[in-house]
């Protein structure tokens, strides 16, 4: 995908070719030798080879971010059929905006992959010459812009797709994750979103941070970490590099801190006297937790910030404490302005585990699918799919892609 640029052509034509590849408005630059040939220049976005699909490192936002191929190959190789062979030298000079010189480089090559220093508006003038730069062949000059999208993914198992692993025994013999050691899949509602995403802003470079893993709270993998970065840690870091927050963060958090396998482990053993003398203790644990979580979201200023509302499938559970810990999410949802996805429950009304079409694994399918009975009571691919509808609904896109 690339977008050509004519320079020389008058404003009519810019309108209507810039915004169908999502480029800045072009000017092109008067050119005072009228017998130098002038070059079309064109430009792509493309990630390097080898990669990898996420940025779940600032080492991997740097690889990856603010990257442009400028090409003048075309015009040049064409010209090059009525010019004599020369070995030609070109000279590409980067502006700002403001018309600031940020980098001249030297090259033998008719294109060239630069990394703008930030998100912004830029001009770029390629200058040809003949070996011993006394002589200008051919020039070319253009204005554009640089946007990259960021999404970010934190939370624990319902949001790294527990239960529904990339590869499974059922159909590949073998158990296949992104992250076996947090069971992170590209099953999960996340994922589809921003694999949506991915579609919907093509023309885009959309950088997905996704670091969600199974087990995690708040004061255990999310916002503090003993032997690694925390998921805050990682999102901060590259929020330095980048010079600011998400432009959309997904997030489900408060299961495991308010211990929900040990609440639904005792409700399935119909162990619930001693659970509930201590439920108190645990909510307002978790109103603490999450109020530490959005005080530091708040530092990170997301463009849009989305929270899972949890569900729970058991009867009891249901009434007695998932709307319980669902009643803090909301309101801390208010206070700290996320966007909260609470029709998420309804999915599960008539999908329950003893449904004969479930949404929720059962502790014999999560053995039979990955070996191990930690997939249990975690919402199947289906549901995650329909989360991810859920979440793409409210969306709010003129904010997100800044149209």
């Amino acid at each position: 995908m690339f977008e050509r640029v004519q320079v020389g052509v008058n404003e009519t034509q810019q309108k209507g070719n810039w915004g169908a590849w999502g480029w800045g408005k072009r000017a092109s630059k008067s050119i005072t030798n009228p017998s130098v040939a002038i070059l079309n220049l064109t430009f792509s976005r493309e990630i390097p080879p080898n990669s990898g699909e996420f940025v779940n490192s600032p080492e991997d936002y740097l690889k990856k971010s603010n990257l442009v191929k400028i090409s003048v190959c075309e015009d040049v190789q064409n010209l090059l059929k009525v010019y004599p062979q020369y070995d030609l030298n070109f000279e590409w000079s980067f502006e700002k905006k403001e018309k600031v010189l940020l980098k001249t480089i030297q090259s033998k090559n008719c294109s060239i992959v630069w990394k703008a220093p930030f998100q912004g508006n830029f001009s770029v003038t390629v200058s040809v010459k003949d070996p011993d730069h006394s002589e200008l062949f051919f020039q070319g000059s253009s204005e554009f812009k640089i946007i990259d999208y960021w999404i970010v993914s934190i939370g624990d198992s319902f949001a790294s797709g527990e239960g529904n692993p990339d590869k499974n025994l059922l159909a590949d013999k073998k158990v296949e994750w992104i992250d076996g050691s947090c069971h992170r899949s590209r099953k999960s509602w996340t994922y589809f979103v921003y694999e949506k995403l991915e579609k919907y802003s093509r023309k885009t470079l959309t950088h997905f941070t996704y670091i969600p893993c199974a087990g995690a709270s708040v004061d255990h993998g999310i916002l503090d970490s003993e032997n690694s970065l925390s998921q805050m840690d990682v999102v901060e870091e590259i929020m330095k590099i980048r010079g600011k927050g998400p432009d959309l963060l997904l997030m489900s958090v408060g299961g495991n801190d308010v211990g929900f396998s040990d609440i639904l482990g005792r409700l399935l053993l119909g162990n619930s006297r001693s659970l509930f003398n201590s439920i108190q203790m645990r909510l307002f644990f978790l109103s603490h937790e999450l109020e530490r979580l959005g005080e530091k979201i708040k530092l990170l200023k997301p463009s849009q910030d989305l929270f899972q509302i949890g569900n729970s499938n058991l009867r009891l559970a249901d009434r007695q404490i998932t709307k319980k810990v669902n009643k803090i999410i909301s309101e801390k949802s208010k206070f700290f302005n996320w966007t909260v996805v609470e029709k998420v429950p309804e999915i599960f009304k008539t999908g329950g585990v003893c449904s004969s079409t479930p949404l929720i694994r059962t502790s014999q399918d999560s053995v039979r699918i990955q070996g191990d009975s930690s997939g249990a009571l975690h919402p199947v691919e289906d549901a995650h799919r329909k989360i991810a509808d859920l979440v793409w609904k409210k969306l709010d896109f003129q904010s997100l892609l800044r149209v």
